[in-house]
């Protein structure tokens, strides 16, 4: 468990981060389309490109963006909270393939975007991929 004040800390610097990425999406859809970094080999096809940069260039536009980008931003935040907190269930991962999991043994941060592909290569198709990775 953490101590209040680091507990404090931690949630701050979430709340701080989903901010962030919610004007920093936000503004970069207003001038034009966002870098991805997230998943790896990503990118906007021609048509999805021309699609963001249809989007109106209003104030409200803006500020919607910006509730919506927050709203979805804090989703994943707060379903570790929960996997952490032991009140959900982690997925199974009894067929999990061999170096799929290579990821456990470096710091979290950096293991994040290498463990996309096992995750990408498990995950049920729902009929789009958020990469450019033709493959399976």
């Amino acid at each position: 468990m953490l101590e209040d004040i680091n507990r404090h800390a931690l949630f701050h610097e979430m709340h701080r981060s989903v901010e962030e990425t919610a004007a920093v999406v936000t503004d970069c859809l207003m001038k034009g389309s966002p870098d991805l970094t997230y998943p790896p080999n990503n990118g906007f096809s021609a048509d999805e490109a021309d699609a963001l940069r249809s989007i109106p260039k209003t104030d409200a536009m803006a500020r919607a963006l910006r509730k919506l980008i927050a709203d979805a931003a804090s989703y994943p935040m707060f379903h570790l909270l929960c996997l952490a907190d032991g009140v959900v269930d982690p997925p199974d991962l009894d067929d999990i393939e061999e170096g799929d999991h290579s990821a456990v043994q470096i710091a979290l941060h950096d293991g994040f975007h290498e463990s996309y592909w096992a995750w990408r290569r498990r995950r049920p198709d729902p009929g789009w991929r958020l990469d450019n990775y033709e493959g399976t």
